[in-house]
């Protein structure tokens, strides 16, 4: 069951993060949100990623490389 709230609530702290009159101190959001889903699609399709090596490997794997750009 936590593997389905866990989802929920990195959807949650997202959408506090993008949200225009965001929390005055982010970090602790942030924090919770690599503790949870270090690597998380919300369901608007938005994706975070939590670390260098993890961002790194995304460039490098995912459908955000485009042929276009290479």
């Amino acid at each position: 069951m936590s593997q389905q709230t866990q989802p929920n609530r990195a959807d949650v702290i997202i959408s506090t993060l993008m949200a225009p009159r965001g929390p005055a101190n982010p970090y602790p959001y942030y924090e919770e949100l690599r503790a949870i889903a270090p690597n998380h699609v919300a369901s608007n399709g938005l994706r975070f990623v939590s670390t260098h090596e993890l961002c790194r490997s995304e460039e490098h794997t995912s459908e955000l490389q485009s042929h276009h750009d290479l």
